[in-house]
This record gives structure tokens, sequence and C-alpha cells, in this order.
């Protein structure tokens, strides 16, 4: 508990290209600059087409992390989606073979772990009403205490390639999950106001309207009565 009540912040574990090499970890910046700090982590990840949950134990140690590595060589090319439920205090920045495995199976993904990938980690505020529609309400702290999420976060700290972030809003494009879109519509207004001057922005809106239209389509037929309660909620929102 020292670690945590001792030191600022929470960890981001990056799993690297190399799985010779241990994972590392080190203090998560929006900066992108490498921060002091160590913790004690309890990781688990789930594994393969059944999406099986498997405890890896507490990690922390150089010999910890290349233990974990080892076990990422064994599952190479399954789907290894880390931190399992976003149960543990702490982000996750996948190397590219793992990361291509959670977008070609995302939508198998349990909905608290879709959002620990898509979230920033932010409190609803009040006037937003219940966001987590479909989650209980421990995975409903799970997600907005600080989760284990990556991808708008990390591409803002400039420490995951903005093509990754712009693949997984693509292969998010079928889902019909009512928070999995408040939090893309959330950041996406943020990256329009900040390349709003930008000379490809016209490429930025094009890809929005393009992830959106169907969406709308939904959001209309919801308010026609062809969608559920839910549907229905967002619709009247």
């Amino acid at each position: 508990m020292r670690q945590w009540t001792r030191q600022v912040g929470y960890p981001v574990l990056t799993v690297p290209d190399d799985l010779a090499k241990p994972v590392a970890q080190q203090r998560f910046l929006t900066s992108g600059e490498q921060g002091e700090g160590h913790w004690l982590l309890p990781l688990s990840a789930l594994v393969g087409d059944d999406l099986r949950r498997v405890d890896l134990g507490m990690v922390g140690t150089d010999a910890d992390y290349a233990r974990v590595s080892a076990w990422l060589r064994e599952h190479q090319g399954q789907l290894v989606k880390l931190n399992a439920g976003q149960t543990g205090f702490f982000r996750v920045n996948y190397n590219a073979s793992l990361w291509a495995a959670i977008l070609r199976n995302w939508l198998r993904l349990p909905l608290v772990d879709r959002l620990g990938v898509l979230a920033d980690g932010r409190r609803p505020r009040s006037d937003e009403g219940e966001p987590h529609c479909g989650l209980t309400l421990t995975e409903r702290r799970r997600v907005t205490v600080a989760d284990g999420n990556i991808a708008f976060a990390l591409a803002k700290a400039g420490q995951m390639p903005l093509a990754r972030l712009l693949d997984l809003l693509v292969a998010n494009r079928d889902d019909r999950t009512l928070v999995a879109w408040q939090e893309i519509a959330l950041h996406l207004d943020g990256y329009c106001r900040l390349f709003a001057n930008a000379p490809w922005f016209p490429l930025l809106q094009r890809l929005v309207v393009e992830l959106f239209a169907p969406v709308h389509q939904w959001v209309v037929d919801a308010a026609r009565g062809a969608g559920t309660e839910t549907e229905s909620t967002l619709a009247v929102r």
C-alpha cells in the first residue's frame, strides 16, 4: 500500500515488440516523458478465442516482467488482453502484434474491457446522467477511476502511434454501445479542436462523418421505436 500512498500517479506497462525483452513499467505522464516510480501490480489477462481469464499473479520486479514476456511469447498469435475486467490501476501499451489481435477481436471483448481501451479514466460530470449503461456499479468504478485504458491517453502522450488509435475507431464502427460512442465523441471533439488549423483536418472531418453516420441512423431508428430501451434513451438525450 505504501507504493500507492507515498508516490503520485500510476503506472503504464509497455509490451516490447521483441518479447525476449521484459515488459517495462514506468509512471504514466501525459507529456510522454518517462516518469519515476515503481508499483507492485496484480496482473491478469483474457486469452484466446474463449476469452479465458488467466491470473499472472503480482508483478513488480525485473524477474516478474521477464516472466510475463515469456508467457506472452507462449501465446503469440492469440488474443491477449491484459488487465482483465479492468481490475488493476494501470494502463497497458501493447506492441503491434498484440494490438492487431485486439482489433481483430474487438467486439468480442467484454464491454468493461473495451471501455478500458477506449476511455481516458475521466469521471462523468454530474450533468451527463448515467454514462456507463450495461455495467454493474463495480465495473463503472473500474472504468471511471483511472482505469487501464490505453488508446486516447497513450496517443495524446505520444506513446502510441496515432494510426493505431484510428484503427481502433474503425474497428469500433459496428459497436452499438452507448458509452463507447460517448467516449469516442468526447475525445474526437478534443482532437478536432486541437487540429482545426492543420492542413489535413478535412481528412479527419471525413473520418468522423464516416464513423458517426451509422450511429446517427441507429439513434434515429431508436427514436422511432425500432431500438431497445437503452437506445431510445440515447435518442432522447
